[in-house]
């Protein structure tokens, strides 16, 4: 189990552990996938419903508003030039499932 915040970068992609954080409206360059590793993370976004999942994918340029009130996440920002793939699913959030998220829970 990390303990603390960990980092870690390779090329087009980065992996954040740790607490949640609470952001302000914004979009990236990156696509993101997070999951709720202890706790529970909602989504807000500016055209689309709010999202409170245990696992979840943002597009690229999709606006959004993290509350994770310190939950603890697994957060995947992936470069979209090296993962086009995802880019064909559209701009819209997707729900990557509970189980996935129950998985990472599960083994905290």
């Amino acid at each position: 189990m990390i303990e603390r915040p960990t980092l870690f970068v390779w090329p087009g992609r980065l992996l954040y552990v740790g607490p949640g954080q609470d952001t302000d409206d914004h979009a990236h360059h990156a696509h993101q996938v997070t999951v709720a590793v202890q706790g529970s993370v909602r989504f807000e976004f500016a055209d689309h419903a709010p999202l409170a999942e245990s696992a979840l994918l943002i597009p690229a340029m999709c606006r959004h508003r993290q509350k994770a009130g310190g939950a603890w996440v697994a957060s995947l920002y992936l470069d979209p030039r090296a993962f086009d793939r995802i880019a064909s699913l559209g701009a819209r959030p997707r729900v990557l499932g509970s189980s996935l998220g129950a998985a990472f829970q599960h083994a905290a």
